[in-house]
């Protein structure tokens, strides 16, 4: 095999690609080459070194034509390339009107809010009861969501006054027994799901405020409740774990990369431990610590007991099976391969968790896992709604859920109703 027989064998084939191509205004390609001729591509390699030498060397006298050929598709890729840009850009920029607006939004609303008056923590100590400690879990307010009783035959209304109201009561309760059982140190765990969100389109069109209106509304709301509570204890903690309808995404889809920071949650967390560090500035010891979680879960130590605190998303979804509603299964599997994780990595003693309280079922229950332990699922503040009793056909408890935890073990679960009994 010698060079001319290359080149005779390229312009050959060159007129049959045309005429099997004959919308094509190009040269031979390296394809067609290699399926239609009787020379292996080796051979060529070995004489002109690759494809394009020869093709060149066998089209010499149209290299003009050769060159407007290559320019054309050059010229393709590049438009190709600037479709692709045009549609990256007009998604930054769609974001970027979006996070403008809900900058502007957030700006505009902290304009209006007025000056609170600069409160003081009480310095009255509370005696001591040994390590007793109460555990609050309080999740699933879905501030701003609003249910019409004639939507779901007044079954439910439920709105910004009505969740004050119930959530009023269910702290009445909470310092009723901690006094009736002498407690001086308590955990608040806020377990995600305080907004309702705008993670679906339905949401956004009825709330009743947006997603920026209904972060103060809370953050107004818990500095009050806070402050209220703080003078019947030595210590209170506030534990904030974020859930899924607070998230702040594209189109409400969840990420997995920023699912504990790019949420409503977690900006209420951050600014009200701003408030309540810079309340106590002066203080040597702070009464009233909040702790601002950038992580989905947290392992806590209550009364001498570890627990795992999450809203309760992450942990769905990993098996079938359910009873009365609750997918218990699917839960019990789903902890269990928790604790084998934290097993593997190597994680601590104390990071091993004997208990795990959720929310995010709108359901209070609670069950024996894998290490003896508990998993307890707590109630919620809105109620039913239309989503509870149309889609999944359960009625949504109006509960949250008290521990009383004493050297390592629970000693009494109590259950704080949001509404008087009928």
């Amino acid at each position: 095999m010698n060079k001319k027989q290359i080149v005779e064998e390229l312009q050959r084939l060159n007129e049959q690609y045309q005429n099997d191509f004959p919308e094509s205004a190009g040269f031979i390609t390296r394809d067609y080459f290699r399926e239609n001729s009787t020379i292996k591509e080796a051979e060529l390699n070995k004489i002109f070194g690759n494809f394009e030498s020869a093709k060149k060397e066998a089209f010499k006298d149209r290299q003009d034509e050769l060159s407007i050929i290559n320019y054309k598709k050059k010229l393709i890729v590049m438009q190709d390339k600037v479709t692709e840009l045009e549609k990256e850009n007009n998604t930054l920029l769609k974001k970027q009107i979006s996070e403008e607006v809900l900058i502007d939004e957030y700006s505009e609303l902290l304009k209006k809010i007025k000056p609170q008056t600069v409160n003081k923590i009480s310095e009255v100590k509370i005696k001591q009861a040994n390590n007793r400690e109460a555990l609050l879990f309080l999740s699933d307010w879905h501030c701003g969501e609003e249910v019409k009783g004639e939507d779901i035959n007044y079954v439910n209304t439920f709105n910004i006054e009505v969740m004050k109201r119930r959530v009023d009561r269910v702290i009445k309760y909470f310092l009723y027994y901690c006094k009736l059982y002498n407690i001086s140190k308590c955990c608040i765990v806020f377990g995600g799901d305080l907004l309702s969100g705008s993670i679906h389109d339905e949401l956004a069109r009825t709330n009743e405020k947006s997603d920026v209106e209904c972060m103060f509304v809370l953050q107004e709301y818990i500095i009050q409740k806070i402050l209220e509570i703080e003078i019947n204890f030595n210590s209170v903690r506030c534990e904030f774990v974020v859930g899924n309808h607070s998230r702040i995404t594209k189109n409400g889809k969840p990420e997995n990369k920023t699912a504990a920071k790019m949420n409503w949650e977690y900006i209420l967390s951050k600014n009200l431990k701003m408030y309540f560090d810079l309340l106590q500035d002066k203080s040597k010891n702070k009464k009233i610590i909040v702790n601002v979680n950038d992580s989905v879960f947290k392992i806590i130590t209550v009364g001498g007991r570890r627990f795992l605190v999450t809203h309760g998303h992450m942990l769905m979804g990993s098996g079938s099976g359910g009873f009365a509603g609750l997918p218990i299964y699917s839960l019990a599997m789903s902890s269990a391969k928790m604790h084998g994780i934290f097993q593997q990595i190597g994680v601590s003693e104390e990071d091993v968790f004997q208990d795990i309280f959720i929310g995010h079922l709108h359901n209070t229950y609670s069950f024996t896992i894998f290490n003896g332990g508990k998993l307890y699922g707590n109630g919620c503040i809105i109620g039913t709604n239309e989503y509870s009793l149309y889609k999944i056909r359960t009625v949504s408890k109006i509960e949250q859920t008290m521990l009383v935890v004493e050297d390592g073990y629970v000693s009494n679960e109590l259950i704080l109703e949001g509404e008087d009994r009928k």
